[in-house]
């Protein structure tokens, strides 16, 4: 069925947007945009996530509520995670206007999408706010199994930034699926099974290391018809890997302009183009000339010596890897660690990200002093241009009516988000399982029952380590049972 994908640009026949319909299709995006945030950043006491994998370096958690058995096809999934981009950069990356940034998206971020064509561009994007976005989009996505049927799914898709008065910002988007006269279900010929999505979407904040972001990909499916357990779990998985695999795009993109600079600075008459630059870099570099590798100084004499096309330094293949560019027609270049690692890491002085960040985005110092403030600063401030998100509310309203009833000690309009709200249980979910093992259960279940406070830890990267009300904050959370959970998968796998 892969083989009549992607469907003709022209597939689709909507009836053009009212005004009416796209007053509705934005309230509705960011109504539930505000609501999936409600269910990631606030703690909810009847909920416990069971660990289930780690999948190219994410860890997949279960739902369950307590004293509830939930119907299969209704159990959420997170996915936890860091990457190495900025706010900029993913929100640059999911924008589905265009056809073409459909397919583009698709072919390096979805390998379980089949197609994905945007139905109506409710919001634009604008140079003003590159964040905010609503679409409505259709999807198809192959199923991890041969013999269960592909299946589609039509939705909003809302996108927008927000932002805590300590300076740490966050970007999110969430899907949730709608019913259009326009679109039946496509069953005949395509044989696709119209499936549910309940809230799913990514969260994307800042920590304090610069140019690190926080994921959590909340996964809420209804993939209808029938479908065993494992076969869900396994579609849960090849969604995890797009964490990933966004990671490695913002590299790749990196890269890509990181040897057009430094390839043009060279030479004023190569090309900027990536064939260019490839054939010019391999002409000019000797792969002779050194015997011995320049990083590990493992010998030439019985392996292949490799040439980076961005140092020209020799080196072998266990201190370089092929990257293949987004730019060209599947043009590859080889890159040493150690100037990959410099690209990955050196964002803020290299010039690479050519986004509108803000100052504070793009300067360090002035980022780590904000990081540094006290919880009681922990507050949700929006500008016009952002979503305002009111966790005291059910249902977002325009900030021109709530200017009057939010009192803030700067008079600016915000929301204070306290301690007794944000959900940060996910942070305990970067402990190494392998690191501290001991034989008993009650002895391992001590061990995490305290969190570190140290300054620089990364278990607290919201601002709440020196806050003596962060141990009475975690107590709602399940850390035994996760952590059981997690052992007793351990020692049968061991076994």
């Amino acid at each position: 069925m892969a083989a009549m994908y992607p469907l003709p640009d022209d597939f689709f026949v909507v009836p053009p947007l009212t005004t009416a319909t796209t007053a509705w299709f934005a309230d509705y995006g960011e109504r539930t945009l505000r609501t999936m945030l409600d269910k990631i950043l606030k703690k909810d006491p009847t909920m416990q996530w069971n660990y289930v994998c780690d999948v190219d370096g994410v860890r997949v958690m279960e739902g369950e509520v307590k004293g509830l058995k939930l119907d299969k096809n209704t159990i959420p999934f997170r996915v936890y995670g860091k990457i190495t981009a900025t706010l900029e950069e993913v929100a640059a990356l999911h924008d589905f206007s265009t056809r073409e940034k459909c397919l583009h998206h698709r072919k390096h971020f979805a390998e379980d999408t089949l197609d994905s064509h945007t139905l109506y561009n409710v919001i634009p994007r604008t140079e003003e706010n590159a964040f905010k976005q609503i679409y409505v989009r259709w999807v198809a996505v192959q199923s991890p199994v041969a013999i269960i049927k592909d299946r589609d799914f039509v939705f909003v898709e809302s996108q927008n930034d927000f932002k805590f008065t300590s300076g740490r910002r966050g970007w999110a988007y969430c899907q949730t699926s709608v019913e259009l006269d326009a679109l039946p279900p496509m069953k005949g010929a395509y044989d696709l099974v119209r499936g549910e999505l309940n809230h799913t979407g990514c969260v994307y904040m800042e920590t304090d290391q610069p140019g690190v972001l926080d994921v959590v990909y909340h996964i809420s499916y209804d993939f209808k018809g029938s479908m065993p357990t494992w076969v869900r779990k396994l579609a849960v998985k090849n969604r995890a890997r797009t964490v990933k695999l966004t990671a490695d795009h913002v590299h790749q993109l990196r890269l890509n302009s990181q040897l057009q600079r430094s390839m043009s600075s060279s030479s004023s008459s190569v090309s900027t183009e990536v064939e260019s630059v490839v054939s010019t870099a391999t002409s000019v570099f000797s792969t002779a000339a050194a015997k011995r590798c320049v990083h590990c100084n493992a010998s030439f004499r019985f392996r292949k010596s490799y040439q980076c096309q961005s140092c020209s330094e020799s080196v072998c293949s266990s201190c370089s890897q092929k990257w293949k560019l987004p730019s060209g027609n599947g043009t590859s270049v080889r890159v040493c660690s150690t100037c990959s690692d410099a690209v990955r890491n050196g964002w803020e002085g290299s010039g690479v990200c050519a986004t509108p960040a803000s100052d504070i985005s793009s300067h360090a110092e002035a980022r780590q002093s904000l990081f540094k403030a006290s919880s009681s600063s922990n507050v949700l401030e929006t500008s016009p241009a952002r979503l305002r998100i009111d966790v005291s509310q059910s249902e977002p309203v325009p900030a021109r009516h709530r200017q009057s009833s939010i009192s803030s000690a700067s008079g600016r309009g915000s929301v204070a988000l306290g301690l007794d709200t944000l959900d940060l249980s996910y942070l305990t979910l970067y402990h190494d399982p392998n690191k501290g093992r001991t034989n008993s259960l009650d002895e391992e279940s001590s061990q995490v029952s305290g969190l570190s406070s140290e300054p620089n830890s990364r278990k607290c990267s919201m601002d709440v380590e020196d806050d003596p009300a962060f141990e009475k904050f975690l107590d709602h959370v399940n850390r035994h049972s996760m952590r059981l959970s997690l052992y007793v998968r351990e020692s049968q796998c061991s076994t």
